[in-house]
């Protein structure tokens, strides 16, 4: 874990967690149409990239917040996959702008999903959707932004036998061509509001920003 420690405050206390990165897989949440039939596979999932984060608290008066506007989260995630004939490593892209988030000291969860057809696309042959494929092949790496592009704040996942320094440098190393055995798939990250989980609890969730338009 990297953490840089900006004018808001991004990290937290000495000795509180302040962000943690786990994959997982998950099933397409369905809705239930009167006069319409769920085509959806049940094996359909979809790789998501789970972020917790807890600002420190600071607040503006006593019974308000301050708040953090224009967080930009960079998801990237490695992937063993296959491209023209040989076996090489997937870069998964995407970036998500967050509006308003309030500095009240409590857990927040972002998340970045890639779509089941992208995974079946480039996933390579023999790997399953299961708990052992993450720990063993998937890394994910999230970079946190500022909306001048300062960075503030890096975070690996869990992967088994590797360490945050070891990650960096596996990640470093991934280039915009299949070149050195990597495969770039810009925009392959989405986030939340442009997934079928975009009404689901939605007020439990950080404002994703639509436009420019906003402050």
């Amino acid at each position: 874990m990297t953490c840089l420690v900006s004018s808001w405050s991004l990290c937290a206390q000495k000795n509180d967690e302040v962000a943690v990165v786990d994959l997982k897989f998950k099933e397409t949440p369905l809705v239930k149409y009167v006069n319409e039939t769920n085509l959806e596979k049940a094996d359909f999932k979809w790789l998501v990239v789970e972020v917790g984060f807890t600002p420190r608290e600071k607040k503006i008066s006593k019974d308000k917040f301050a708040w953090l506007d224009n967080l930009i989260l960079q998801y990237e995630v490695l992937m063993p996959s296959y491209h023209n004939g040989k076996n090489v490593m997937a870069l998964l892209t995407g970036e998500v702008t967050y509006w308003a988030i309030p500095l009240d000291g409590k857990k927040h969860v972002f998340e970045g999903f890639i779509p089941p057809q992208i995974i079946d696309r480039y996933l390579r042959s023999g790997l399953k959707a299961n708990r052992k494929a993450l720990e063993s092949s998937v890394a994910a790496r999230v970079t946190f932004y500022n909306k001048s592009r300062k960075l503030l704040a890096r975070y690996y996942s869990s992967l088994k036998g590797e360490d945050d320094a070891k990650m960096e440098k596996v990640f470093d190393r991934a280039t915009d061509s299949v070149e050195g055995g990597v495969l770039v798939l810009k925009d392959s990250v989405y986030g939340r509001a442009d997934t079928p989980w975009r009404d689901i609890n939605f007020s439990s969730y950080d404002l994703i920003k639509k436009n420019d338009n906003q402050p």
